[in-house]
């Protein structure tokens, strides 16, 4: 029973246009599907993949009954030149990451499911090849060529069919064509693999499911790129005789083309593929989704994610609409509804269709970049990078905004489930960049001379080879300031410590820089911190410059680790007081004040010691499909070791800062002066800073509102001279830490079976 006084008419009854039937049928909108063909399931096409859609499918209540016939993506491997990069446990990092899992099935399953799981079937209808249509002043006339006429406010164009689209086409350049087709052969094919096979001028996509049936497909690179006016219809001559030039082709190890093309019993066809997403996907009433308003080349399997997604977006709008006015969007709106589905799909669509054909230049070994970095790296990868690809698709994934959505443990967030819109981040990251390298040359400029007391690794060359010059007695700065940069870098040593047993740090391209915490510790004493510092900073906004999914997974610290890092801070301090007063029985305070410093340089290599006695590195070395991390159990350690660590950092601050500037201090004077040097100017503005790059990059990430983050940022504000900038530096890290992982949705077996 219809809601509305609104009648849809949609023209195609694939699967863009059976989703939109269920779609419709679900939320009280009136429909009918027009299908040329005899029957509304054929056993045309081949094998489809599903992945960024089935949200969309589980609200339609048909995921099970699709699930049910279709095959998991559990391993993919991609091979160039010899070299192959393999992914295993690829279904179980999808559903972990997204709560589904990437499958593939025969075209026809998803027909039968998507035609099954309606109520009412009387409205799909077949032999009904649109001949015309014509508009109306209150509707449009869909004429048939078997001369019926059917009436409704919009048409939805799901075949391809619309006038406007077929003219379009007529001037897509297309560059590739694709042989595919379905095999069963005697040869041996890893169950659930998905294999990419790079050629010169070409690529091989391969999937073999559980019951031995291999979809296959020939991605060729035409000599020359052809017009959509004058796309060939391939024939069978044309078919075999690419069969014939490729048929010694290795598509995976041992098999052949000329193997799958033995083994073919079912569908074969060969196509030319076009590449385009048309400005505009509406005229007067009619509007198109999927296939008529974009293409992308199959490579990655988008093709009918897209289309359904489309359809989700387009009605959203609709019954938005529909609701706003009472039942009946004015002719006067279509065009407000059409323009709000382009808006919502175009960047996602573009994305798809560009990251697909890159992939597809890429595998035809078109790109040479690619060509010589792929070797490098392929084997080197980290699981987390590797099933990073669909990142920015997945994470982009549409849903109908008025059916719910069931329940699924997922450890990544939707766009749509962030409270803020995710921005793009890598200008601000280079901003930050920019920043920590300014802050640098302004040290070098303000402060002609610094107040870095003399090196401990020299001092300790000096006293024990007497090679240099260096010795306590070079101490500069007074026994206060040495004081209060010792704790402003013991906290730089806990955070960089810390971001060592990160996740993403362990697995990232950018992660051993992040590693070696001892070697900033020394490289501090050594060189200096003021150049160290911003330096450390800088590195770690160039590798946080990454998409929300990234930032999710790579967020969790092992808490091992985590419970380490105080103990190893405490033994620290404690070894450096030790030096302390036993060189003040032959130095002044002042001068043995830089023996503090050992605490900062010791606390990396001593949590290393005691985490290292809890045998965790061996559980990461034998987690072999990388979900130990995949959860948020590190986050009651993670916000104990932060409070402990902003206490210490404020209570230093105010004893030595805070106390001496209060009334009746005879202190004020040396403690203004202490920020007037180069290494505590250095170190507090680069603490700063980084407190500020925490706050906008997790709005920009979308983790938080605009509001949310300007209230922190004012609260920063207002405790930096109270509690210092080594306390709200860490505030702030706590902050995002928390604030983050708000929006991790995984739940433990005994915790979702609640949900």
């Amino acid at each position: 029973m219809s809601r509305y006084d609104f009648k849809v008419v949609v023209v195609g009854g694939g699967p863009t246009g059976l989703a939109l039937a269920n779609m419709l049928e679900q939320l009280g909108i009136d429909y009918v599907v027009l299908e040329a063909h005899s029957d509304i399931t054929p056993r045309i096409g081949t094998g489809i993949f599903l992945s960024n859609a089935l949200r969309v499918l589980d609200q339609l209540g048909c995921l099970d009954a699709f699930y049910a016939g279709a095959d998991e993506v559990e391993d993919l491997s991609v091979k160039v030149s010899g070299v192959t990069m393999f992914s295993p446990a690829t279904a179980e990092h999808f559903r972990h990451r997204y709560g589904y899992v990437t499958c593939s099935c025969h075209r026809q399953h998803l027909l039968n499911v998507l035609y099954d799981n309606l109520r009412d079937r009387s409205k799909i209808l077949v032999n009904k090849r649109v001949h015309e249509i014509i508009e109306t002043y209150s509707d449009l006339q869909v004429l048939t060529t078997n001369g019926e006429v059917y009436s409704g406010d919009i048409v939805i164009g799901a075949d391809g069919v619309h006038s406007i689209v077929r003219m379009e086409m007529r001037h897509v350049e297309i560059q590739y064509a694709t042989l595919f087709g379905i095999a069963y052969i005697d040869k041996p094919f890893p169950p659930r693999l998905l294999a990419m096979e790079a050629n010169q001028g070409r690529s091989y996509l391969t999937y073999g499911n559980a019951d031995g049936r291999i979809f296959w497909g020939l991605m060729e690179r035409l000599p020359e790129p052809i017009k959509g006016c004058k796309a060939p219809r391939y024939t069978e001559a044309d078919m075999k005789a690419l069969v014939e030039k490729r048929f010694d082709d290795e598509v995976v190890t041992g098999i052949t083309l000329g193997d799958l093309w033995k083994g073919s019993s079912e569908t074969n066809g060969m196509l030319p593929l076009q590449n385009w997403v048309f400005e505009k996907w509406h005229f007067g009433r009619l509007v198109t989704v999927g296939d008529s308003a974009h293409k992308m080349v199959p490579i990655t399997g988008q093709g009918c994610n897209m289309a359904i997604q489309d359809a989700a977006a387009l009605v959203n709008a609709i019954t938005r609409r529909l609701d706003k006015f009472g039942g009946k969007i004015p002719k006067s709106e279509l065009e407000s509804v059409f323009l709000e589905t382009e808006a919502a799909r175009q960047e996602h669509v573009e994305y798809s269709r560009s990251d697909a054909f890159e992939m597809q230049e890429s595998q035809a070994m078109q790109n040479q970049i690619f060509l010589r970095l792929f070797p490098l790296v392929a084997e080197n990868l980290s699981l987390d990078t590797k099933h990073e690809v669909n990142r920015a698709i997945m994470f982009n994934t549409a849903k109908l905004d008025k059916l719910p959505l069931p329940y699924r443990p997922h450890f990544i967030p939707f766009a749509d489930e962030l409270p803020a819109k995710n921005i793009d981040n890598a200008l601000w990251n280079a901003s930050a960049v920019a920043a920590y390298a300014g802050l640098w040359f302004a040290g070098k400029m303000l402060y002609t001379t610094d107040n870095a007391p003399a090196s401990l690794l020299r001092t300790s060359l000096k006293h024990f080879t007497g090679i240099g010059q260096a010795s306590l007695s070079n101490s500069k700065g007074t026994m206060s300031s040495n004081m209060y940069t010792t704790s402003l870098l013991t906290i730089m040593a806990v955070y960089w410590t810390l971001e060592r047993y990160r996740r993403c740090n362990r697995q990232a391209m950018l992660g051993p820089l992040m590693k070696l915490t001892g070697l900033y510790s020394l490289a501090v004493d050594v060189l200096g911190a003021t150049t160290v510092v911003p330096t450390y900073l800088g590195l770690t906004e160039i590798k946080n410059t990454g998409p929300v999914a990234m930032i999710m997974v790579g967020r969790p610290v092992r808490p091992a680790a985590i419970k380490s890092i105080v103990p190893a801070t405490v033994v620290s301090f404690t070894v450096a007081a030790a030096a302390f007063y036993a060189a003040t029985r032959s130095y002044s305070q002042i001068e043995a004040a830089c023996l503090w410093r050992l605490a900062p340089l010791l606390i990396a290599p001593v949590t290393q010691f005691i985490y290292s006695r809890t045998k965790d590195e061996e559980a990461l070395r034998n987690d072999k499909k990388g979900f130990l991390d995949v959860n948020n159990s590190d986050l009651p350690s993670l916000k104990a070791m932060y409070g402990a660590v902003t206490l210490a950092a404020a209570a230093a601050h105010l004893g030595m800062v805070v106390l001496p500037w209060l009334p009746n201090s005879n202190q004020s004077g040396p403690v203004f002066y202490m920020f007037e040097t180069r290494e505590t100017f250095v170190l507090t503005a680069s603490l700063v800073g980084s407190v500020l790059s925490s706050i906008v990059s997790t709005r920009v990430q979308g983790y938080a509102t605009t509001w949310s983050a300007i209230r922190a940022g004012m609260i920063s504000l207002v405790s930096l001279p109270v509690f210092g900038p080594a306390a709200v530096f860490t505030g702030a890290r706590y902050w995002k830490e928390v604030t983050t992982a708000k929006y991790c949705f995984w739940k433990h077996e005994k915790e979702s079976s609640k949900a």
